[in-house]
Parts: C-alpha cells; sequence; structure tokens
C-alpha cells in the first residue's frame, strides 16, 4: 500500500493548492504594500489620487501590493494596471462596503481577495492571477460584476460565504473558471447569473427547483451547472470542463445525472449533503477528484459510470449508505476510491484496475479519523468486485467455494484493508486471455411511451451466461434467468439496462433505454372510441325508424 501522509491535506481540503496537476505557475518574488488608511496613502508616493471616499490611480503601478483598512470608500483603476509577484494584489480582509473598479490586476497569488469582507463591489476589473477572484471565510454580501479573468489558475472562487451576486463575468482560459465550496446551506445561497460565461459559454447556478430537465436540446451553450437545494430532475447529455465542479449539487434530491462527460475539473460531480440522487452511466475522467459524496450524502446510487484517469476515482467523506455498483474505476492517480469516516456503503459490481491504490482509507495515515467499514460483496452468486491485484484462482464454486467447478468467483476473499474485505471478488481474473465483455441488445422496452402499467423485458446476449440481472433507475440489480414481464408501474419516467456475465467471468452491460408509462392516456381513448360507437348506433337507429315511418308507395 502506498503511504501518503503528505497528500492527506489535498484529500481533505476543498480549497486545494497550486500543486495540482495542470495548473499555472505564478511567480512568487516579493511586492512591496501600498496601504489605503484613514491616516492617508501610504506611501505617499503612490500613483493614487484621493478625493473624498475615491481614490483613482494615475498611472500604472508596480512591484506593489495594496491593502485597504478603510470601509465605505472606492478605488478606481481609471484602467491603469496594478502588477507585481507578491501574495494578494488587492488585500479587502475585514472590509465593507469597498468598490474596486476598472483596474487591470496581473503577476499575484490572490489577484482582489475578499476574507471577512460585506457588501463590497468588485467591478470591470482585467485580472490574470493564482486565484483571482476570491471570496472566503464569511465574505457575505458582495458583488461580483463585468469583470474578465483569464490565464488564471482559479476565475472567481467561493469559499464559506453567503448571498454573493455574480453577473456578467467572463472567465477564460483558467484552469478551474468558477468555483464554490461551503459547510453549510448558506455558504450555497448566492445568485449567479446565466450571464457569466466560462470559455464562453454560461453558468446555471439553480436554486430551490423542482421537476427539472437539463440537457443539452434545452441548455446548448451551458458550462457550468450547480443546483442548490433542488427536489427533482434529469441532467443528461452534458459535457463539463474546466471549473470547480463539472456538476455541484447541495441539499438536493430525487435528481438523476446520466450521460455527461466531465473532464479536467477539480471534482466531476459533487455530492453535499444530498440524498437520493442517481449517478448513472457518465464518463468521469482527468478531473482531481471523480464523483466527490460528503457531508452526510446517503442513500444515492452511483452506477455504470468510466472513471479513469483522475486522481481520485470515487471519494465518500462522512457518508453512508450509498450504492456504488458496476462502475469502470481504472488507472487513477492516487485511490480508485478514498473514503474518511465513511462507513455502511455497498460497493459491488466495481472494476478496479490498477489504481495507485484500490481502496484509501485515510485512517490509513491519520488514526485521528475512525476506520471506515463498508460493505464490499453482494453475497453469493452476485459477488463482489473485479481487482486487478487479485492473486486468487478460481477452481470452486458454491457460497463457501468449496464446491467442485469455476464460477467466476475468486475461492479466497480479497483483502482490502483489517476491516474490509471483498468475500467473492469476481473475474476476470487478470492474465486470463477472455477479458471481452458480452454483448446485450434491449428489444423491449423502447425509448416511447407505454399506456399500460406492465412492459416486457425482452433482450439478447451474445453468449452463453452464468448470470443476468436488470436494473431500474439504478436501483439494485435483480437476477433473473431469461425475459420476463414487469408490473405494475406507476406513471412516470423511467430507464432500465440489463447486464450479464459470461462462462468466462466477463460481465456485460446494456446501453440505457428510456421509456414513461401513462396509464392516464388510456381513458381518453376509451371514452373517444365508446362515443363513436354510441353515435354510430344512434344513428343506424334513426335510418331503422324513419324508414318504417315512410308509407308504402302505390302501385
Amino acid at each position: 500500500m502506498i503511504k501518503a501522509k503528505a497528500i492527506i491535506p489535498l484529500l481533505l481540503l476543498c480549497t486545494l493548492s497550486l500543486f495540482v496537476v495542470g495548473m499555472k505557475t505564478v511567480d512568487s518574488q516579493y511586492s512591496e504594500i501600498i496601504y489605503i488608511a484613514p491616516e492617508g496613502i501610504s506611501p505617499e508616493t503612490a500613483p493614487i489620487q484621493k478625493d473624498g471616499n475615491l481614490y483613482v490611480f494615475t498611472e500604472n503601478i508596480l512591484d506593489y501590493s495594496i491593502v485597504v483598512l478603510m470601509d465605505n470608500i472606492i478605488v478606481d483603476g481609471a484602467g491603469y494596471t496594478l502588477e507585481g509577484g507578491g501574495e494578494v494584489g488587492i488585500d479587502l480582509t475585514g472590509r465593507s462596503n469597498v468598490t474596486i473598479r476598472n483596474l487591470g490586476i496581473r503577476g499575484f497569488y490572490f489577484g482582489i481577495n475578499l476574507v471577512g469582507s460585506s457588501n463590497s463591489l468588485i467591478a470591470e476589473n482585467k485580472i490574470s492571477a493564482g486565484y483571482g477572484i476570491t471570496i472566503q471565510q464569511s465574505s457575505n454580501g458582495n458583488t461580483i460584476e463585468g469583470n474578465e479573468v483569464r490565464s488564471s489558475n482559479y476565475g472567481i472562487y467561493i469559499d464559506s460565504s453567503s448571498n454573493s451576486k455574480i453577473q456578467n463575468n467572463k472567465m477564460e482560459g483558467n484552469s478551474f473558471n468558477f468555483v464554490v465550496y461551503g459547510n453549510e446551506l448558506s455558504h450555497f445561497a448566492h445568485q449567479v447569473e446565466s450571464s457569466n460565461t466560462v470559455d464562453g459559454k454560461n453558468t446555471y447556478y439553480l436554486v430551490n427547483g423542482s421537476n427539472l430537465v437539463i440537457d443539452s436540446n434545452r441548455y446548448p451553450n451551458i458550462g457550468f451547472l450547480a443546483l442548490v437545494n433542488c427536489t427533482g430532475a434529469t441532467i443528461q447529455d452534458l459535457e463539463l470542463s474546466n471549473n470547480g465542479q463539472g456538476i455541484m449539487m447541495a441539499y438536493t434530491t430525487s435528481v438523476t445525472i446520466a450521460e455527461n462527460t466531465l473532464t479536467d475539473n477539480l471534482d466531476g460531480i459533487w455530492l453535499f449533503s444530498c440524498s437520493e440522487n442517481t449517478v448513472l452511466n457518465n464518463n468521469i475522467k482527468g478531473n482531481y477528484g471523480g464523483i466527490k459524496i460528503t457531508q452526510n450524502s446517503q442513500s444515492n446510487s452511483i452506477s455504470r459510470n468510466n472513471i479513469t484517469g483522475n486522481n481520485n476515482g470515487i471519494t465518500l467523506f462522512a457518508s453512508s449508505a450509498n450504492m456504488i455498483i458496476e462502475n469502470n474505476i481504472t488507472g487513477n492517480n492516487f485511490g480508485g476510491v478514498v473514503v474518511r469516516e465513511a462507513s455502511n456503503n455497498i460497493l459491488y459490481g466495481n472494476r478496479f484496475v490498477e489504481n495507485s491504490n484500490q481502496v484509501y482509507d485515510v485512517n490509513m495515515d491519520d488514526q485521528s479519523y475512525a476506520p471506515s467499514l463498508n460493505i464490499w460483496d453482494a453475497g453469493y452468486p452476485l459477488g463482489g468486485n473485479h481487482w486487478s491485484d487479485y492473486t486468487g484462482i478460481d477452481e470452486k464454486s458454491g457460497p463457501n467455494q468449496d464446491q467442485p467447478g469455476s464460477d467466476g468467483i475468486g475461492d479466497t476473499p480479497f483483502s482490502i484493508s483489517l476491516s474490509n474485505k471483498d468475500n467473492y471478488p469476481l473475474g476476470p481474473f487478470y492474465g486470463v486471455p477472455d477479458e471481452v465483455a458480452p454483448v446485450i441488445s434491449i428489444i423491449s422496452p423502447e425509448n416511447t411511451t407505454y399506456t399500460q402499467d406492465s412492459i416486457n423485458l425482452i433482450f439478447t446476449v451474445d453468449r452463453a451466461t452464468s448470470w443476468i440481472g436488470y436494473s431500474l433507475n439504478g436501483e439494485n440489480t435483480v437476477p433473473i434467468v431469461g425475459n420476463v414481464s414487469l408490473s405494475p408501474f406507476v406513471d412516470g419516467s423511467y430507464n432500465i439496462v440489463v447486464h450479464a456475465t459470461d462462462t468466462e467471468g466477463n460481465t456485460g452491460i446494456s446501453e440505457v433505454v428510456y421509456f414513461n408509462i401513462n396509464t392516464q392516456a388510456v381513458f381518453p381513448t376509451i371514452v373517444v372510441a365508446v362515443a363513436i360507437i354510441v353515435i354510430v348506433i344512434i344513428a343506424l337507429a334513426v335510418i331503422i325508424i324513419k324508414k318504417r315511418k315512410q308509407p308504402e308507395k302505390e302501385n
């Protein structure tokens, strides 16, 4: 097991340092400081003209930082540039009602830094820095408007602050354009308008929404997505990159995130205090964290995602009762699954291949955290997970692996830690030539609406199988032996997949089929049909009666 005490702070903190791979470097040379204080401007030779509460640049300022020690003032750059190599370009720590406008800022670790600051306005500035604009540590009620942040590590970074108003900003060419973190619901209560752009695409920060449908057709130019305190949504077919989170959800329930591509973010998908959501069939690659599940997030289903080439594949912090099923967790640089005080989660059917640590518990290097105790298999015959470093063999079968004949399950458990093991590790057992997954095709249902409360699940598999199952809406896999009728359904939207394990131990998954049930549509059809029949009968009756009443013609 690789030991990594030095990297633990990166695993535990949301605010990452600039040592993340791929970030831009910032010159760290020292800058002198200009103070704007009640006593005046220091040094007095600084090219800033004071007029009441207005402070105006009169020329470019090089190799200086500015520290503001007054409230209720306006600093106007007048189109000039502040450039240096110090830590903070403009420091507004503890300030209230300060405006910074019309200024170019370059070369600092923090361009404009608000710490414990309130009700300030940052407007019409052009910034290139390590962190462009930072709002943190209870900086509440600030407005960030009309700025351009380019070629920085972070564009606009908000952490543990509330009630920010973010509008008409352009963030382009930054490693992570827009970032929002927090520790409670109020920290996510921001007004972020779609007029903000990240690499030319709009930001959508949706608060208190319900029954949302967010896809590439309805949102064709989406660059950032957050759902805060929302209930019910489908997020599908998006491509999101270069932000703090590709998809960020906080205090949100009953959302399906499916068929999205999330690359080069700090977190591909971040669930913060979220429950009963489904994350299904997404491609999550090259992020710092692939999927992060934190802060008492429970009963979420994470299934059939391709999670490859991230630093951490799936992170579970202080969360429980989540289902992690049938994901491809491959080639992640630090951990396939990283856990910290996250117990009673269920993980099976996943493919762990060549992660630096297949599973890493922070407790391994820091005993101040309790060990995480999770369930790593679904019993026999469903089994556990595929492990590329499993060295056991498959010569036996049965619940105790003591019966003759192989069954695609390793004969001995896979040890994960002192307190965690996979009792039924799955094949394919690496080094076996046949590792080609079976091909599964669903014939019924189709991508349509059904008016009855039952459907026939009909599918084909291209080879002999040792096990077959289906999953509805990302829920637990239900074993079956072949085609089956499923009922009853209530009206609503559904998705279904079939997966199968062949006799060589290879597992395949079908494409997802999306369908709707609407039994209410039957009633109007029947009414119309009955009405037509009644009209026809009445018409025939009238004709017959008229004929009987006509007098006979004389011959």
